[in-house]
């Protein structure tokens, strides 16, 4: 077992011994996975400079996204390679290209070229938005987004095809809703979206409808609260009687 790893690490960048029993062991000596982790990890450390990877810690991590699928992690750290190099994107952080080619809608892809154009896309869009103050506070988000926002705007904006006017619009008018607050009962972003997308995104109409249904749910809190006050004092009555 170990003398055959000792062969082949050496067209994986030649790990330490160590390496290799730290990886047998992590895998409870499982061969297939163990070759697989050492396979990445040893490549990726040998590139570390072309490739930009930053330390051991975010290639193990990438690997326990990718369950270890060494051929996977190679690709998506050249993936953000490239993207890092790319023009024109505004300068997206590294954090940011890994989760934007991370996202369901990127990640699908099995295209290489279309995968980096899909994600290109996002990241542009992303870093124009992130970028502009103004568009952020109207949006709803401070200059330091959250990764839930920034989900939410790769999202968005994947909706629109990368229009970052009509992505910017949409939330914008999610977050004016959600300023209505109790007349509409506190509705998440997700419960606007939602309401916006099955009205074809009408501002109005979505508010109508948000404002019924919380109109029907507090209708049905006013009516058990009677029903529970009319059940007590029927039981206070016959308690009396």
């Amino acid at each position: 077992m170990l003398a055959d790893l000792n062969q082949k690490k050496v067209a994986w960048g030649d790990p330490p011994q160590e390496d290799v029993w730290q990886t047998l062991e992590k895998f409870d000596f499982a061969l297939d996975r163990a070759e697989l982790w050492l396979k990445a990890m040893g490549t990726l450390m040998s590139r570390q400079i072309e490739l930009g990877v930053e330390s051991i810690e975010e290639v193990a991590h990438a690997m326990d996204v990718h369950d270890s699928d060494a051929a996977k992690v190679i690709e998506l750290f050249e993936s953000i390679a490239a993207l890092q190099k790319q023009k024109g994107l505004g300068n997206p952080a590294r954090q940011d290209i890994v989760m934007v080619l991370e996202v369901p809608h990127v990640l699908e892809i099995s295209d290489l070229d279309a995968r980096l154009e899909a994600a290109a896309t996002s990241l542009k869009g992303f870093t124009t938005l992130l970028h502009d103050d103004t568009a952020m506070l109207n949006m709803g988000m401070d200059s330091k987004p959250s990764l839930e926002d920034k989900l939410y705007m790769v999202h968005e904006l994947h909706r629109f095809g990368g229009d970052v006017e009509k992505a910017m619009d949409l939330m914008k008018n999610v977050a004016d809703i959600q300023k209505l607050h109790e007349d509409l009962g506190h509705p998440t972003r997700m419960q606007v979206i939602e309401a916006l997308a099955a009205n074809r995104f009408d501002f109005r109409t979505a508010v109508r409808k948000l404002r019924e249904a919380y109109r029907h749910i507090k209708d049905a809190q006013l009516k058990e609260v009677y029903r529970e006050n009319a059940l007590k004092d029927k039981q206070r009555k016959e308690e009396e009687a």
